[in-house]
């Protein structure tokens, strides 16, 4: 039996995920046994570089890393064992590393905010760490790009987040500051949790002045916040058990060590802090909420239209002065957005869900799918679905 140690400095909501992945290889290809070491203690006794002794005689077979600092890296490689590292801040040289696509992540958010009719936006994460400032640089292009800006929260430096509530003050300050109404994307549920609850201090409506979207898609801490949270989803699932078959090539003396694992976005877990549409057109306004309610129908724009009270004419002239976009094109936005969460979501066979959107046949929502994201749905489903590990 395969002894695999794990090195970690906590169990968030990544990490978690990231492990059930590696469990789950463990599950199919294993069993393997797992040797967990928790490194707080020797981070918080300023020992950033220690390793226990009992570690050392495990006789263990590879290590999987998720610890900050380039000295409990050094550490890790000391063992001499096949590694697969997942720390973005520090990136491990010649082992495979678990890394985060900032970009997709960051256009995810910006693209969807944006298609809500916002026009102010504020980014809320932790300055002095890496994934988090790359989240907010390709979320802020992404905006930039639109025509918008972006009002950038500066964390206080750590000492002083811990003393007498600073950080929640100051959240709560640059929260009030902001344009309304204002689309906030923080870097991830934690401070999206935090944002929201400076908010409910200071009376700030959710999400009538302020919407609020997380990433990591945490049910519990999406759950507990109040409104609940709207955040995107990851898939460190599949990126664990990909991590592990990596490992286990490595630990069957193969070469796997210039190989880098992404984490990328599947889609946005839509709740109350960010389910509005912020159009100052009120008949545009309806005419979005119609197209949504009745993604699964077969709408025309006639139909939008007679909902508006407006001329086909005059709602197209209005959508692409407040959306960028026709009617059409939004129709077709939202309904393959729905389509996309459900191959994402659920197990149903692919004629099943042109059954649910009144699609004629299973060529007929293939080619629908095909034509706006580039794939079929079958192969869209293998390659973002956290449910498959193909």
């Amino acid at each position: 039996m395969k002894k695999v140690i794990l090195l970690t400095e906590g169990l968030s909501t990544y990490a978690r995920q990231l492990l059930d992945g590696l469990s789950e290889y463990s599950r199919i290809n294993g069993p393997w046994a797992f040797y967990r070491e928790s490194l707080i203690p020797f981070y918080r006794a300023g020992q950033s570089d220690y390793l226990p002794e009992h570690i050392k005689s495990l006789n263990a077979h590879g290590v999987i890393v998720r610890a900050s600092g380039p000295k409990m890296a050094q550490a890790a490689r000391s063992l001499g064992l096949p590694a697969v590292a997942c720390d973005d801040n520090n990136l491990m040289p010649e082992v495979p590393n678990i890394v985060s696509d900032y970009e997709a992540v960051g256009k995810m958010a910006a693209e969807d905010l944006l298609a809500r009719g916002f026009k102010n936006f504020g980014y809320c994460g932790f300055d002095d760490m890496y994934w988090s400032v790359q989240r907010q640089r390709f979320f802020k292009h992404t905006v930039e790009k639109a025509g918008c800006r972006v009002n950038v929260y500066s964390s206080p430096k750590r000492a002083e987040q811990n003393s007498g509530g600073q950080e929640l003050a100051s959240l709560a300050q640059w929260v009030s500051s902001l344009p309304k109404p204002a689309a906030v994307m923080a870097c991830n549920d934690d401070r999206a949790n935090q944002v929201i609850t400076s908010c409910n201090i200071t009376g700030i409506n959710i999400p009538e002045e302020v919407a609020v979207l997380g990433v990591d898609n945490d049910s519990l801490l999406c759950t507990l916040s109040n409104p609940h949270l709207s955040s995107i989803a990851l898939d460190a699932r599949k990126a664990g058990f990909k991590a592990a078959a990596l490992l286990d090539r490595m630990m069957s003396g193969q070469e796997a060590a210039n190989h880098t694992v992404t984490v990328r976005p599947t889609h946005i877990e839509r709740r109350r802090s960010a389910d509005i549409f912020a159009l100052e057109d009120e008949q545009v306004a309806a005419a979005v909420q119609f197209i949504h309610k009745n993604a699964r129908e077969p709408i025309q724009v006639s139909d939008v239209a007679r909902e508006a009270a407006l001329s086909p004419r005059a709602l197209y002239s209005r959508f692409h002065k407040y959306l960028g976009r026709s009617v059409y094109e939004e129709i077709k936005r939202v309904r393959i957005k729905e389509i996309s969460q459900m191959l994402l979501s659920t197990d149903l066979p692919v004629y099943q869900i042109a059954l649910c959107f009144n699609f004629s046949s299973i060529e007929h929502i293939g080619r629908y799918f095909k034509s706006y994201t580039g794939i079929s749905p079958l192969a869209y489903r293998k390659r973002f679905s956290t449910r498959s590990f193909d």
